[in-house]
């Protein structure tokens, strides 16, 4: 685990431009930052997770993960072939499209897809250096299941999300239907604001000190 946590750190300091681990709820979230500008990547259970998911599919894995280096980091790329559309925020997807997967070398944290296997992906659009169109797990691990013949959806490893156990392919519209995609909006500072809020900071700070 401890090499798993110094590999995550090393992708958020090279990449540093798309969230691998975020929340919607940032002050319960672990400290690590991901390959996205936002803070963390946790979510608490399936519903939740889902409301930060724009795009939800099953696919087929078509190749192994082909490895590279980015940096001194090891990354995997996969085609997927796309089977079932359960929601598609920008609507750019169809069925029968292939898409690239990129995935981190950090064990169970992102446990590598599998050629030929079924996998039920919550995925966003990757945006960084490191590869162009691509996409990525949401919450690592939390996005990623196998879909078993029967339809049952199943975690990849021993790290289970809350509300995924005994969930069915058919009854991922309903799920999503009940967990709205809710995009998440930062606000980004001008430089005038910032100044401003340095400059309050600065001020507060002194009055602190003349009373003491």
């Amino acid at each position: 685990m401890k090499k798993c946590l110094i590999a995550l750190v090393t992708v958020i300091t090279l990449v540093g431009c798309n969230n691998i681990i975020q929340s919607s709820n940032p002050a319960k979230a672990p400290s690590q930052q991901g390959v996205d500008a936002n803070p963390s990547e946790v979510f608490a259970d399936v519903n939740e997770l889902a409301q930060n998911t724009p795009i939800v599919i099953v696919g087929q894995v078509k190749t192994e993960g082909k490895a590279f280096d980015y940096k001194g980091i090891n990354f995997y790329e996969s085609t997927i072939q796309i089977k079932d559309i359960y929601r598609d925020h920008d609507n750019s997807l169809s069925k029968g499209d292939t898409i690239t997967l990129l995935q981190n070398d950090i064990g169970e944290l992102d446990p590598l897809v599998k050629k030929n296997e079924k996998v039920l992906f919550f995925l966003k659009s990757y945006e960084g250096p490191v590869i162009d169109d691509a996409y990525r797990f949401m919450g690592l691990y939390q996005g990623h299941y196998k879909v078993k013949k029967d339809g049952e959806i199943v975690a990849v490893g021993s790290k289970k999300l809350e509300g995924v156990e005994g969930l069915l392919a058919s009854d991922l519209n309903a799920m999503l239907e009940d967990s709205p995609y809710v995009p998440i909006e930062l606000d980004v500072m001008t430089e005038e604001e910032i100044e401003k809020a340095n400059e309050e900071e600065r001020k507060l700070k002194e009055e602190h000190d003349n009373t003491n």
